[in-house]
C-alpha cells in the first residue's frame, strides 16, 4: 500500500498525482509546517509521517511548487501508527506521538540534529 495525493478538479473530481513510499501499515499524520515560510501567510512544506514495517518513516514535499515527496529520515521501534504530528513553538520542532505495538506511546521531537526519542506512555 502506497500513498497516493490526489487533487481536487472541481465538477471533474479527484485525480491521482503521484504514489510514494511503500509498505505502509497506519494512515499518515500531515500537517503544512513552516519551513520555507517567510511570514505567517507564507506556503510551508507538507510535512507526513507514517508506520511502516514497525518504524516511523518521515517524508516532505516543497509545497510552493508540487515537487515530490522525498523520504528524510527512518526512526523507531515496534511503532503501530503515528497518532499526531505538530510544529512547535519550542524552536518549531516537529513533533509526534506514535503508538508502539506494546500499547505504549512515544513522543519523539525532530531538531536540527535528527529525531529524538522522548517520553514513553
Amino acid at each position: 500500500m502506497s500513498s497516493q495525493p490526489r487533487d481536487w478538479l472541481g465538477a471533474s473530481g479527484w485525480t491521482h498525482l503521484t504514489s510514494f513510499g511503500a509498505g505502509v501499515d497506519s494512515p499518515p499524520c500531515l500537517i503544512e509546517g513552516t519551513y520555507g515560510t517567510h511570514d505567517e501567510i507564507g506556503v510551508g512544506n507538507f510535512e507526513l509521517c507514517v508506520a511502516v514495517g514497525g518504524t516511523i518513516e518521515h517524508w516532505w514535499r516543497y509545497n510552493a511548487g508540487l515537487g515530490p515527496w522525498t523520504r528524510s529520515a527512518v526512526f523507531g521501534a515496534r511503532v503501530r501508527r503515528v497518532i499526531g504530528l505538530i510544529q512547535s513553538t519550542l524552536a518549531t520542532d516537529l513533533e509526534i506521538i506514535a503508538e508502539n505495538q506494546n500499547g505504549t506511546y512515544q513522543h519523539w521531537w525532530r531538531d536540527g540534529s535528527g529525531w529524538h526519542p522522548g517520553t514513553v506512555i
